[in-house]
């Protein structure tokens, strides 16, 4: 996938690299890629028990919106779509702390 760098504003390839952190003794394994020229690093996610799990979920309720579509079920459809709104917005905010976290702790190279 070709991507731009917000800090050189040349285009690069990206190559996802995976290292191992730790959060509150959790496992952390943190997606990410690094501009080969300028070295500016991005984190795509950050996987945890809790992380996977809403995951998870989240394709169950995609898979159930699809079906609900199909069937006709428009009332269904959006009590899933809020459903999954909320299960993003966790996510999200997982992310948000454990950038918090590392940044804070000189462990983000950002």
């Amino acid at each position: 996938m070709e991507v731009t760098c917000d800090v050189c504003g040349k285009s690069f390839t990206i190559d996802v690299q995976i290292r191992e952190r730790e959060y509150k003794g959790e496992k952390v394994r943190e997606h990410y890629f690094t501009h080969w020229e300028c070295g500016t690093e991005y984190t795509g996610y950050y996987e945890t028990a809790e992380t996977k799990h809403l995951s998870e979920e989240r394709k169950r309720i995609r898979d159930d919106v699809q079906l609900a579509s199909r069937l006709g079920n428009e009332e269904e459809v959006r009590k899933l779509v809020k459903m999954d709104k909320k299960l993003k917005k966790q996510q999200l905010g997982i992310k948000k702390e454990l950038e918090k976290y590392f940044k804070e702790r000189g462990q983000n190279d950002r």
